[in-house]
């Protein structure tokens, strides 16, 4: 029985639709799938025994799924998706010399529809949020959407009280791509040529096409913060970007609890305090949108936090979640638990941080808060024959120095909010060096003679409290 391939993908399709790999073969098969896209590179090598009936199925879906992604924003700039639709080749070799070849692309959307990529595409938007969708001020609000052809645009429509609507073109596409947009409220009421208070409390976000057809819509109810808002954004089945605003309580490991021991006169951590940095968010939210918020606790995707103050994305990693139901199938109440997924490790091992804990119990209390967990501060050369580093801004309370001894010499010195506070020798005082200083002082290191190239500053970016 020679090799005929009777099923495989072709064109263009959508993430759950990848369709399955079907021969039938009289020996067994090698299956190579190829990513072309700046390679060319194998990424994966299957070999394959036929059924009784001589029958070979492959499923590759779960291979390119790790391929075709959506990233959420870092910044609040817009940006493409770079990873959202690839190429793949597939190569199929019989061990007696049959061979079969074929290629396919996928987009990272996930729908239950019988239209084509390029029909749904052309008349959705990439979001599972609420049509009518509630945002303030300072949300972080964004849109994605799919342009096949590379000439869509996206155009914000204000509506004035006195009747009549003003509108604004956000941003054009130059090419084909994925487009992840930021349509916060605070950048789009900069548009208007009138002041917020002339309009009425909604504007809708339209897409259309390269002839101006409107093709999508999308509206935002403005609402006033409370001042108790947490904002997370997360990839959406659809591969689009969301943001779900959230009302209740976030609090730090509401349940856990850290046991310290005494050995001799250092407090050293008895259980693994790695989880001292989850959070557990609460949720209020309408009932109607308990599907939407499946998909950020389910979907295990990429996902943020978004802290308003310092307009800083953080990437989470949702750990865990729970729903509670109401008698009539209604939303009661829903939370869920995350960590900080990069540069929030607290990278000090357990001696290191024993060093700074050495006083007694009553007076064993650290509070250091940031939102970084270690920086990097270069020498430069002061033009006064010294050197000296940038001064920076740390809220924590506790700094670490770490420095690296071969080639060190002499003394370096270190202000805190522009004052000499103190001075340590790399040839002679170990790593880390620990200096204590007011929540949120400036702190500066400088030196007159042979200087390090750099040093490495640490700090816990939560409140750790020793009772």
């Amino acid at each position: 029985m020679s090799l005929n391939l009777t099923q495989y993908p072709t064109g263009l399709r959508f993430l759950n639709e990848v369709t399955e790999l079907v021969m039938t073969a009289g020996d067994c098969v090698t299956m190579t799938l190829i990513d072309p896209n700046g390679g060319p590179d194998i990424i994966f090598t299957g070999r394959y025994h036929p059924d009784f009936n001589g029958q070979v199925k492959i499923d590759v879906t779960d291979i390119v799924k790790d391929y075709v992604k959506s990233t959420v924003p870092t910044d609040g700039n817009d940006f493409v998706q770079a990873d959202f639709v690839k190429e793949f080749q597939f190569k199929i070799e019989e061990d007696n010399g049959g061979q079969r070849t074929g290629h396919f692309t996928v987009a990272n959307i996930a729908v239950n529809t019988t239209e084509t990529v390029e029909s749904w595409c052309a008349s959705n938007f990439l979001t599972h949020q609420a049509a009518q969708k509630r945002t303030n001020y300072e949300s972080p609000e964004w849109l994605t959407w799919l342009d096949l052809d590379g000439d869509y645009s996206l155009k914000v429509r204000f509506y004035k009280k006195q009747g009549g609507n003003e509108e604004a073109t956000v941003t054009t596409d130059s090419a084909e791509g994925c487009y992840t947009v930021n349509v916060g409220y605070s950048r789009l009421i900069r548009l208007a040529n009138m002041p917020p208070s002339q309009f009425k409390g909604y504007y809708d976000l339209i897409l259309c096409d390269g002839h101006d057809k409107e093709i999508a819509y999308q509206r935002y109810l403005y609402h006033e913060r409370s001042g108790q808002e947490h904002y997370y954004l997360f990839v959406n089945p659809q591969g689009g970007i969301d943001t779900i605003i959230a009302d209740g309580a976030n609090e730090l490991n509401p349940d856990m609890t850290l046991n310290y021991g005494k050995f001799g006169l250092q407090f050293v951590p008895i259980d693994d305090a790695e989880n001292i940095r989850m959070w557990n968010q609460a949720l209020s939210v309408e009932w109607r949108e308990r599907y939407w918020l499946h998909g950020l606790m389910s979907k295990r995707g990429e996902a943020a936090a978004y802290f308003a103050e310092s307009e800083a994305y953080e990437k989470i990693v949702i750990v865990g979640a729970s729903f509670s139901m109401s008698d009539k199938g209604q939303l009661a109440q829903t939370s869920f638990d995350y960590i900080l997924a990069e540069a929030t490790e607290i990278e000090l091992a357990s001696e290191e941080r024993s060093r700074g804990l050495t006083q007694s119990a009553a007076d064993a209390v650290e509070e250091l808060h940031d939102e970084t967990a270690r920086i990097v501060l270069a020498f430069a050369d002061d033009g006064q024959g010294g050197f000296e580093t940038e001064e920076v801004t740390i809220a924590a309370t506790k700094l670490y120095v770490e420095f690296v001894t071969p080639g060190a010499q002499g003394t370096i010195d270190y202000a805190i909010a522009g004052i000499l506070a103190g001075s340590f020798d790399p040839t002679v005082d170990d790593s880390p060096i620990v200096i204590t200083k007011a929540a949120g002082a400036s702190i500066k290191f400088t030196s007159q003679d042979g200087p390090l190239k750099e040093l490495t500053v640490s700090y816990y970016p939560v409140t750790i409290q020793i009772v």
